[in-house]
């Protein structure tokens, strides 16, 4: 029976009732990068579907080359069609060219970037990595000054497949912790990255607000409860008298 749902967390993998040890990620030894994917195009003479366990072990495979840095190796391990997103940074790369350069730049930024995948969850084609990512934030790409500390922060990672190579990578992380922890701001490396669109004003006239969007009406403190028609007519009725 096909895995449908295997799910790993540190230490240990579950795939339909059937524990194995978690395969570790470390480097393998010397020529083994590389290798499944080499693998699964070549057992069968072309590309096929890979199973949940050959997908996560696609996605170790790239933890490690991109911990030692190696863009030719991670090259390796992608299609040629390849889309890499990073929603923090606002950034997309599409094809080996584009990855190239993206790889090279976040390397650039985060020299000592490394990762620890810690669990997984796989179904329908598409695996979901999640661990801990270690990076120090350097340069001048992001308009600030860092302090030169190395940050830890949670990380979440989406996976596409296609011909036994990967496919897409959507990569997850909270920007503002790794601002936090880089001693710089938050909001000025948003500006940098995404630009005047970030911390927009509003608009003090409404006329100006977009056509159905009007800022709620202040209510009258004095008159928590406004009187009733009937109280109304009432009072009125009684200062006749």
């Amino acid at each position: 029976m096909p895995d449908l749902l295997p799910i790993c967390t540190t230490g240990r993998t579950f795939s339909l009732g059937r524990p194995s040890e978690r395969p570790s990620t470390r480097a393998p030894a010397s020529g083994a990068l590389g290798g499944l994917a080499l693998g699964v195009r070549t057992a069968t003479g072309g590309a096929r579907t890979l199973d949940g366990r050959q997908r996560f072990e696609l996605a170790q495979e790239l933890a490690v080359a991109k911990g030692r840095q190696d863009v030719p190796a991670a090259m390796e391990l992608f299609h040629r069609d390849m889309l890499l997103e990073v929603p923090a940074f606002g950034t997309t790369a599409r094809g080996a060219e584009e990855n190239k350069k993206a790889l090279r730049r976040f390397f650039a930024s985060f020299p000592d970037y490394g990762i620890d995948l810690q669990g997984h969850a796989d179904s329908d084609g598409t695996l979901v990595c999640w661990g801990t990512a270690t990076m120090t934030m350097t340069g001048d790409r992001f308009g600030v000054i860092p302090n030169g500390r190395r940050a830890e922060l949670p990380v979440f990672i989406q996976f596409a497949f296609k011909d036994g190579l990967i496919a897409g990578e959507r990569f997850f992380f909270d920007l503002s912790t790794l601002c936090a922890q880089s001693g710089v701001s938050a909001d000025a490396v948003r500006r940098t990255v995404f630009g005047d669109t970030v911390d927009a004003p509003v608009p003090a006239d409404p006329e100006a607000l977009p056509h159905g969007h009007r800022p709620p009406a202040c209510p009258d403190t004095r008159h928590p409860h406004p009187p009733s028609s009937t109280s109304q007519i009432e009072a009125t009725q009684g200062g006749e008298a």
